[in-house]
């Protein structure tokens, strides 16, 4: 049967569009080659001459200080979730150097933070106190901010002359440095800086044009020459016995946007369709984010690799600082730190990235501490990040934080809405704009919400939080207690807090809380 002269015509049509269409496809797969998702690393000499510049020009006007005690250092690795790490019994390969590091260090098996994001849990680590107490966390977006759509701060920085572990060390003679990586949260505005006689976070140029924030090898060179200076300074003046110093730094590569660099990728081929494709990427996520649907295995798989690969990186950087405080001499006499902030989501519970929620991957986190006198091994004795500025005022030998309020036992950690985007976004913004509350006693834990939620989980025989308990009986008890701290201690999420001046909103732009 001989197809009319239109049908014949369309078929041809069709055929040379597939055919046009092949040759485009392998065009751009030549050109594109999504294959190779990764990208060179190289040190940047300009950049590195530049800081240096700035920490030696910065020490120089520090006051001399004469304090006793153990140097200390105290090293936030930012978003890094503890279950990321072979430490904690991870498959692959992701920071072996602090592996190898621990074996010296006190290893902290169940500890957690008191929120899900920066802003809050870095006031905690240096107040002791939680989000409730301390102020410094976000809020609730109200209808009418919502209905003009008109974007704004919701978070409320750490107010002025809130007493902290640097106030508290300075005061006790030690030199207080910060060298910060986070340009979003933990800028001036924020007042995290308090305490500190050197503050560095928003001051030197970013070098990574894809970063909205400085690449941990800068950090790390920052912080040698900052130590190198300090003995220096103390050798130049002739003292028999130098000031000890308080270091504090953030590393942000376990933040979003990844950057899967050259040589640190155990499987590139994962990454294509998390690197490659981004607008599908960004729309499975609002689609997992909305509550639609779960996140595609394959879209999963991308977003571990890329972020196991900036662990990757990340560890090089910790390990070269460590091996450095080492050969200074400094080291193996001080008290060391490192923990992170707050993990990560991977699609557990239809979310990603954080500040969302109060699940386990959001709030389990790596804690070590080395010192003289402490004893290398493990505890499974659960713990707070609140609990670490008390331990390094007591190792130093100075006067203690003001005294949090009881929790009667429970652990608690808060979230007061998530970033300002997520709140604004018509398709989950309503999701996330409540109060959440966990609280935890042992292996228990429950999650309250200000929109009547209330959640509940066996740690101990149920890890990933799949199956809600409820309605048992100890769930109703736990419950009870932690309604009965919210009505004593806790704010309501609205507003009337100080708001935060000079916010850099480039660098909350780049790392995806505001749009």
């Amino acid at each position: 049967m001989k197809l009319p002269r239109w049908a014949r015509r369309l078929l041809s049509a069709v055929g040379f569009l597939a055919v046009a269409g092949a040759a485009a496809g392998l065009t751009w797969l030549v050109r594109e080659q999504p294959w190779k998702v990764t990208v060179p690393y190289s040190p940047d000499p300009v950049a590195a001459a530049s800081d240096a510049a700035l920490v030696r020009a910065s020490l120089s006007d520090l006051p001399p200080r004469a304090g006793q005690g153990p140097d200390i250092v105290l090293i936030v690795l930012d978003t890094v979730r503890a279950d990321h790490l072979e430490l904690y019994g991870y498959r692959y390969s992701t920071m072996p150097h602090l592996t190898a590091w621990a074996r010296e260090a006190l290893v902290f098996d169940r500890a957690v933070s008191s929120s899900s994001w920066t802003l809050p849990a870095h006031a905690t680590l240096f107040t002791g106190l939680l989000p409730a107490e301390h102020g410094a966390h976000g809020r609730l977006l109200t209808a009418a901010e919502r209905e003009l759509h008109r974007p704004r701060m919701l978070e409320h920085p750490l107010r002025r002359g809130t007493p902290t572990l640097a106030s508290h060390l300075r005061e006790s003679g030690y030199t207080t440095l910060g060298i910060a990586a986070n340009r979003a949260y933990l800028d001036t505005p924020w007042g995290l800086d308090q305490g500190f006689d050197l503050w560095i976070c928003g001051q030197p140029e970013r070098g990574q044009p894809d970063l909205p924030y400085l690449q941990g090898d800068r950090i790390t060179a920052m912080a040698l020459s900052a130590v190198d200076g300090l003995l220096e300074r103390a050798e130049g003046t002739g003292e028999q016995e130098r000031a000890p110093f308080f270091l504090f730094l953030n590393y942000m590569e376990a933040h979003a946007p990844y950057i899967a660099r050259e040589g640190y990728v155990r499987d590139p081929s994962r990454l294509a369709l998390f690197q490659r494709a981004i607008p599908a990427r960004d729309h499975a996520a609002r689609d997992t984010l909305a509550g639609e649907s779960d996140l595609p295995d394959r879209l999963r798989e991308g977003w571990e690799e890329a972020y196991d690969a900036e662990l990757r990186f990340l560890d090089e950087q910790v390990g070269r600082l460590l091996v450095g405080l080492d050969e200074r001499g400094v080291g193996q006499d001080a008290t060391i730190v490192v923990v992170s902030d707050h993990g990560e989501y991977f699609g557990e519970h239809r979310l990603v990235e954080h500040s969302k929620d109060l699940y386990e991957p959001g709030l389990r986190i790596p804690l070590l501490q080395r010192a003289p006198g402490v004893l290398a091994g493990r505890t499974s004795d659960l713990t707070e990040i609140a609990a670490v500025p008390g331990w390094l005022l007591q190792r130093a030998g100075a006067r203690p934080l003001p005294a949090a309020p009881s929790t009667g036992g429970l652990v608690i950690a808060e979230l007061y809405g998530s970033r300002s985007r997520d709140l604004f976004s018509e398709r989950y913004g309503a999701r996330f704009n409540r109060v959440r509350r966990a609280f935890r006693r042992d292996d228990h834990k429950v999650i309250l919400g200000s929109d009547g939620s209330f959640e509940a989980y066996d740690l101990a025989t149920d890890p990933e939080e799949r199956v809600d308990l409820h309605e048992a009986a100890w769930a109703m008890e736990l419950a009870a207690e932690g309604r009965a701290w919210e009505a004593e201690h806790a704010a309501d999420g609205g507003g009337g807090g100080e708001e935060a001046e000079g916010v850099d909103v480039e660098a909350l732009r780049g790392l995806g809380y505001v749009d």
